[in-house]
């Protein structure tokens, strides 16, 4: 299992990002808000993760911070391949 966070001191930021997610990704859920000691986290489980990876990087060329990237890219690759599992 894996999760996708956005995380943030300001709330409105948080709040935008969510409903910004919501308008333009087909089918996704609003994802969990935790307050981790004064920095909100905006997570999304393995299957919304999913659709913000294709929503995001969908060609090579798009604007994206390489290291984020790799990172999702690495991730969405191994569970595809099997090697991330349900525990």
């Amino acid at each position: 299992m894996f999760y996708t966070q956005f995380a943030s001191a300001s709330p409105r930021f948080i709040e935008y990002i969510q409903q910004t997610n919501l308008r333009l990704v087909s089918g996704m859920t609003k994802g969990s808000v935790r307050d981790n000691s004064g920095a909100l986290s905006l997570s999304y489980a393995k299957a919304d993760s999913h659709k913000l990876f294709q929503f995001m990087y969908h060609n090579d060329n798009c604007l994206s911070l390489t290291r984020k990237k790799l990172k999702l890219t690495s991730f969405v690759y191994k569970d595809r391949v099997g090697i991330i599992t349900k525990s």
